[in-house]
C-alpha cells in the first residue's frame, strides 16, 4: 500500500496516534528579510516580497517547503492528501484584501519547476484568509535544479525566483510503504481496543498523515515522524462503535494515496 505494499517491522518503535488538525510539518525556506512592496517590473522576487494588486489589494510569499502528506480543507471538516509517486511543494501567502483567496491563487498563481508549470492547488486545513499555504502537486522523480513561483492576473505580474535554500527545502525523494492493520478479532461495543501498522520509509524524513475511519470517535488523525530509511510501528488506541444490529464494524485507515480495511466482529 501506499508507494508500496511492504510487509514486516524493522525497528520500529511503538506509539500512540493522538488525533490533530496540524499542518504537516516539512523542511521549510523562511525569508530572511522583511517583506518590502515590489514593482512588478523589478526582476524576481525574493521569498518575503510583497505586490501590489488592484483595489489596494497585496500578496506575498510567507514561506516554501514540501511534504509527501497534506492536511486539507474538506466539507464540515479535513481531509488527508497524498499521491503515490509524487509530493507537495507547499507555498504559504500573505494576503491583504484578498477575499477569495483559493479562486484567486487556482487562477493567477503556478509552481514553476524545470520550466514545467504546476497548478490547481489545494489548501491546508490551517490556512484563512490572512495567511494561507496551497499545496502544488509534483512528481516525486523531478530534480528541482530551478523552480519559482509565478503570479500572472493579466494586469499584474511577478515571479518569486527559489533560491539554494529553497530548491534545498523542496528537494525531497519518496519511497514508503505501509503494512497491513494488526487488529483485535473481536471486541465488545463501545470499548477499546488497539490498531497497528508500521510505516517503512526508504526516502528522505518525512511526516506521515493518516485518519482512521469506522470506530467510536472517528476520525482519528495519526501524525507521526518517520526518520529517512527507517520503519516506525504506530499504536492507535480506538473504541469500538455501537452494536445496534450489526454482528461486526470496519476499520479503515485511509492515508490519501491508498486505504486498507479491517473487519472486526463485536463479541
Amino acid at each position: 500500500m501506499a508507494g508500496c505494499m511492504g510487509d514486516g517491522n524493522d525497528g520500529g518503535s511503538g506509539t500512540t496516534a493522538t488525533p490533530t488538525t496540524d499542518e504537516p510539518a516539512g523542511t521549510t525556506a523562511e525569508p530572511t528579510t522583511t517583506a518590502t512592496t515590489t514593482p512588478e517590473d523589478d526582476g524576481p522576487l525574493s521569498v518575503g516580497d510583497r505586490v501590489g494588486l488592484s483595489d489596494d489589494r497585496a500578496i506575498s510569499v510567507a514561506r516554501i517547503g514540501s511534504s509527501v502528506f497534506v492536511l486539507t480543507q474538506a466539507d464540515g471538516g479535513a481531509d488527508v492528501k497524498g499521491e503515490n509517486g509524487a509530493y507537495y511543494v507547499l507555498v504559504t501567502f500573505r494576503g491583504h484584501g484578498i477575499t477569495e483567496y483559493e479562486s484567486f491563487v487556482r487562477e493567477n498563481v503556478s509552481v514553476v519547476i524545470e520550466e514545467e508549470g504546476y497548478g490547481d492547488p489545494v489548501f491546508t486545513y490551517a490556512s484563512g484568509f490572512n495567511t494561507f499555504t496551497a499545496a502544488y502537486q509534483v512528481p516525486a522523480d523531478i530534480v528541482p535544479y530551478t523552480g519559482s513561483v509565478r503570479l500572472d492576473t493579466g494586469d499584474v505580474s511577478a515571479v518569486w525566483e527559489f533560491d539554494a535554500g529553497v530548491i534545498d527545502a523542496i528537494t525531497r525523494s519518496v519511497d514508503y510503504s505501509v503494512s497491513s492493520l494488526s487488529v483485535p478479532d473481536s471486541v465488545a461495543p463501545e470499548s477499546p481496543f488497539s490498531i497497528e501498522f508500521t510505516v517503512e520509509n526508504g526516502g528522505d524524513p518525512m511526516t506521515f498523515l493518516a485518519q482512521v475511519v469506522g470506530t467510536l470517535e472517528a476520525p482519528l488523525r495519526i501524525r507521526e515522524d518517520v526518520p529517512e530509511q527507517d520503519a516506525k510501528t504506530v499504536t492507535v488506541a480506538a473504541k469500538a462503535p455501537a452494536a445496534g444490529d450489526a454482528d461486526e464494524f470496519d476499520v479503515t485507515l485511509d492515508w490519501g494515496a491508498d486505504s486498507t480495511t479491517e473487519t472486526i466482529s463485536f463479541e
